[in-house]
């Protein structure tokens, strides 16, 4: 991957080493073949309760992205946001095909990353979807789970995120909902039937 890196040391909170484990068990998990990027790991202090990750100083989050664009608002640009859309949709199916679920997902916890720093500090170079990587982070809440039923709810935690922090843009999650199931290859009917179950329950 591109962009200029740093060490990021990340401090987790709370009385037991749960998080941190998850962390960076899925991280290792997600690294190999196909699976989605993420922030590289290079250490685990169980004792501090501290792990070290590889951090991105030229990239922005999802979240950012989307906001500014809806703001910014021209029409000649917008269609981007459906390709990364599409992009998460397939990144996240790439995940639940491993059974890695990441129990906290949001468009904070993705990060756009240029391949090959176009040495710019001009925002339109998020607009090279193809010079862009996505790197997802924050596995705290990650574990191994094969069931349709925690996929379904790692859907809706994502929908219940996006519908909080992008207001203006109500189409998002059900562009990358549809990504999702048209990438998906395995018992996608069973993971989409528990998605509508957990929604209709909790909404």
């Amino acid at each position: 991957m591109g962009g200029q890196k740093n060490l990021y040391l990340f401090r987790y909170k709370g009385k037991n080493n749960a998080a941190l484990t998850a962390d960076a068990r899925a991280r290792e998990e997600n690294r190999s073949g196909t699976a989605p990027k993420t922030l590289n790991l290079f250490l685990v202090d169980s004792e501090k309760r501290t792990i070290s990750l590889e951090q991105f100083t030229q990239g922005i989050l999802y979240a950012d992205f989307i906001e500014n664009m809806i703001k910014r608002n021209n029409p000649a640009e917008m269609n981007i946001l459906d390709v990364y859309a599409d992009r998460v949709g397939e990144l996240l199916c790439i995940m639940h095909e491993k059974n890695s679920i990441h129990g906290n997902l949001s468009t904070r916890n993705v990060l756009l990353v240029e391949k090959v720093a176009a040495n710019t500090q001009s925002s339109r170079k998020w607009l090279n979807h193809a010079n862009i990587d996505l790197v997802i982070s924050d596995f705290g809440n990650s574990c191994a789970n094969a069931s349709p039923e925690a996929k379904g709810q790692d859907l809706f935690i994502l929908e219940i995120s996006i519908s909080e922090l992008h207001i203006n843009h109500p189409d998002l999650f059900g562009k990358i909902f549809e990504s999702y199931k048209s990438h998906s290859r395995n018992n996608i009917t069973e993971i989409v039937s528990k998605y509508e179950e957990i929604k209709m329950t909790l909404m």
